[in-house]
């Protein structure tokens, strides 16, 4: 896990850093962390539902999956899972409050435009299913320009 901590940007060990696609990428390129496919998989066949968002943080030298999910009847479900080893992160541990905090507050990776990933396009994080200027859903169909 040391290895994470040379790719990224120095910042203060309590404070919360959220990777940029490229950051993850690298991340699991290298197997420091897994990837979005195995924590996808576990998500959508315990919760049901489609991938709106997924972003990655990490404090502590500890990497965190934000997942939210659109359900059937319209809901939307938060899940945070552990980047190294895929366990559901509680969202009452220090940790879960602290991602979920700094993931509401923030508008992503946007750096002007946002990262397009996959499917994306907008500002924000669109990542590799979208959310464009608000939650464009799986096309990613948001309001803005991605790149």
């Amino acid at each position: 896990m040391a290895a994470i901590l040379g790719l990224l940007p120095k910042v203060a060990m309590a404070d919360m850093l959220e990777l940029s696609q490229e950051q993850m990428r690298q991340l699991v390129a290298q197997q420091q962390v897994l990837g979005t496919e195995a924590i996808l998989t576990d998500a959508s066949a315990t919760f049901g539902g489609d991938v709106m968002d997924i972003r990655g943080f990490l404090s502590e030298g500890r990497m965190t999956y934000r997942l939210l999910l659109k359900r059937g009847d319209g809901s939307v479900v938060e899940l945070l899972y552990n980047g190294v080893n895929g366990q559901r992160v509680s969202h009452n541990s220090e940790m879960g409050q602290s991602v979920s905090k700094v993931a509401q507050s923030s508008n992503g990776n946007s750096g002007g435009n946002g990262n397009s990933g996959n499917n994306g396009n907008g500002n924000g994080n669109s990542g590799n299913n979208g959310n464009g200027n608000g939650n464009s859903g799986n096309n990613g169909n948001g309001n803005g320009r991605g790149n």
